[in-house]
């Protein structure tokens, strides 16, 4: 599970009020948003470096709607915020720069991950690309994705951090 940065750059959603160390939010726009159950082992990175790991003791869930902000040329929500540039707005698609983009609502379900009781911190133990590699898809750009524990547990032992994932 990737924790957004506060300088994050995709600007289609407003993200999500997450604590890393106790809950993680999503819903059902997100990709792999139902392959997560209770009983699952996580790892938390924020793109940058690990946070820590878990397993999710219940998983909360409940309807809603969410906003997603999209391009107001091709209506796509690969959009990011310039903080330095005018217009506001730029597309990553088409390239286009405006100043609001267009404000889509859709009904969706909204889930949190609660792990707090299984929590080890162990931020800044593996870096962004060690993490990368213990993904199966060590490309993949979605927050949600299939990890083997197994590589993770070799990653965090070559640490001699004397981490323990015998109860995970």
């Amino acid at each position: 599970m990737a924790a957004e940065p506060e300088d994050r750059m995709y600007g289609g959603n407003h993200g999500y009020a997450d604590d890393v160390s106790k809950y993680y939010s999503w819903n059902s726009r997100v990709p792999n948003h139902s392959n997560i159950a209770s009983g699952d082992r996580v790892v938390v990175w924020d793109k940058r470096t690990l946070v820590g790991h878990s397993v999710i003791e219940k998983i909360d869930r409940k309807d809603g709607t969410a906003e997603r902000r999209l391009c107001s040329n091709c209506l796509r929500p690969n959009i990011t915020y310039r903080k330095t540039k005018t217009p506001d707005w730029r597309c990553q698609k088409c390239l286009t720069d405006f100043d609001k983009p267009v404000v889509d609502l859709a009904e969706v379900v909204h889930y949190t991950a609660h792990f707090e009781r299984n929590w080890v911190d162990l931020h800044g133990v593996l870096s962004g690309p060690e993490i990368r590699k213990v993904a199966l898809s060590s490309v993949s750009q979605h927050a949600m994705r299939e990890m083997s524990w197994t590589t993770y547990v070799a990653a965090l032992a070559s640490k001699k951090r004397g981490v323990d994932g015998g109860s995970l």
